[in-house]
């Protein structure tokens, strides 16, 4: 038997995962790049958690729209005329730390929160 087939007979264990989760915290965005997807290009911002020395890749942010919190990644969505398009998520994030595009957001700092168990930066 092969030691990938000798997996197959590996039992359920006792212990529970040792995984730990960031807490929501002001982070400073180091910078950012642009991801393709299946779906579409989504920015990727690195940014510096101040209880992880490596930097971490936040792309969702939690927002207000019509009075509720809604999470949505941070897709780069482009008007007609080639620029970001008014309102997306990313946009509201730009507004929320004072930057007209996305190279300015690098240097900027943001709250965070969690979506889940996944840290999102939080722009309300």
């Amino acid at each position: 038997m092969t030691d990938t087939q000798a997996e197959l007979n590996i039992g359920i264990g006792n212990l529970e995962s040792e995984k730990t989760f960031l807490k929501p915290a002001k982070v400073k965005i180091v910078s950012a790049k642009i991801e393709d997807t299946k779906k579409a290009k989504k920015v990727v911002f690195w940014v510096q958690h101040p209880d992880k020395p490596e930097q971490i890749g936040l792309s969702s942010i939690a927002y207000l729209q019509e009075r509720s919190v809604k999470v949505s990644g941070t897709w780069l969505n482009l008007d007609k005329e080639g620029k970001l398009q008014k309102g997306s998520a990313l946009v509201v994030l730009l507004q929320k730390i004072g930057a007209n595009t996305i190279q300015e957001a690098v240097g900027k700092e943001c709250e965070t929160e969690l979506d889940g168990q996944y840290l999102v930066f939080k722009a309300y």
